[in-house]
């Protein structure tokens, strides 16, 4: 039977997943005419060649990137850290004290950029909703998804994670993720991603409803970050999440 149609998806053409690992997995180690050569002898055509290059070439970069700023994002919240375990301000200059560091007793720590701050909006025993936005943004601007980009807003949410431990859970919250993109109407493209040990998927929307969607999954919980693709503190907030020790 064949899929159903979503009124305004543009449906891709088909890119064999398997062809865009064998690129991804052997770019940087092969040339690139050897792989297609490697790959047309095994009845791969030049149009699919060319897009899933472009589609592995993509999601190396964005693991590169990640990388980067998870290192970056562990860098700071180490000095966030450090600052508080030395800094002793008085009475006085503890008013002047400025977030650096989201803490949640759902046991995970997120990194608060410099003028940024986190505002929780939703919480009950095991699960919240938290905004990350400019000090001082009008909370109703979290109603409209489409400011979120412009005005760097953030959108978390945390909910128990319901999926079992290793591949077999995570190819299910796949499955479940690429449903719900279809079901918004816009061209995407999903790619894998690493945030600390945790592994996650992000979602990239195109126009009309341009936006990004990262699920991550952790120990206990499952972390959904949501923004416009234009907001610049977006990666940073992101690669910064980290879980402290399970009860």
């Amino acid at each position: 039977m064949e899929a159903p149609e979503w009124k305004g998806y543009v449906k891709p053409q088909m890119i064999r997943e398997e062809v865009v690992f064998y690129l991804q997995s052997n770019l940087g180690r092969f040339q690139i005419q050897e792989l297609k050569a490697q790959l047309l002898s095994e009845g791969v055509s030049e149009e699919e060649f060319k897009k899933a290059l472009i589609t592995a070439k993509r999601a190396k970069t964005r693991q590169l990137l990640g990388k980067v700023l998870m290192a970056f994002g562990g860098l700071l919240l180490l000095i966030a850290v450090l600052f508080f375990l030395t800094k002793r301000p008085s009475q006085n200059q503890k008013k002047n004290i400025v977030q650096t560091s989201f803490v949640s007793s759902l046991g995970y720590v997120i990194h608060i950029p410099e003028g940024y701050t986190a505002i929780k909006t939703a919480q009950s025993k095991d699960s919240e909703t938290v905004y990350f936005c400019k000090a001082g943004t009008d909370p109703s601007t979290f109603l409209d998804q489409g400011l979120f980009g412009g005005l760097g807003i953030v959108k978390l949410e945390v909910v128990p994670r319901t999926f079992s431990q290793g591949p077999q859970g995570f190819k299910k919250l796949e499955r479940l993720v690429s449903s719900r993109a279809k079901l918004d109407g816009s061209p995407f493209l999903i790619a894998n991603t690493q945030i600390s040990d945790m592994n996650g998927l992000e979602i990239t929307f195109d126009a009309p409803s341009s936006h990004v969607l990262s699920y991550v999954l952790g120990r206990r919980n499952l972390y959904t970050f949501l923004s416009g693709l234009n907001n610049p503190i977006y990666l940073s907030i992101l690669h910064s999440l980290r879980e402290t020790q399970s009860e």
